[in-house]
């Protein structure tokens, strides 16, 4: 009743692999629920009907390979926050 589920949705640099971050993450208690899906400028509907070229947005693409969406509780605690942010800090590390 008084649960608000969000996200937070950020990009992973571009040094670090998506998919490793996510996984190392999980084994860390830290569950990012959804990985973005694919950008719509790839849906083939979308490219036909609007006469879209993917390649024609580099950065979109690029985009869509890094962001990962951390789920975010309104009944966090500090120290949960503080320790969800030392998770992160140490899977960029890495």
């Amino acid at each position: 009743k008084n649960n608000i589920f969000t996200f937070l949705s950020a990009l992973v640099p571009k040094n670090i692999d998506r998919n490793n971050f996510v996984i190392g993450l999980r084994k860390k208690g830290v569950f990012l629920t959804r990985i973005w899906k694919d950008p719509i400028i790839l849906n083939p509907e979308v490219q036909k009907e609007y006469d879209i070229n993917p390649e024609e947005f580099p950065e979109t693409l690029q985009a869509a390979k890094r962001i990962v969406n951390f789920p975010l509780q309104n009944f966090y605690s500090k120290k949960e926050i503080e320790k969800l942010i030392e998770r992160i800090k140490t899977a960029i590390r890495r």
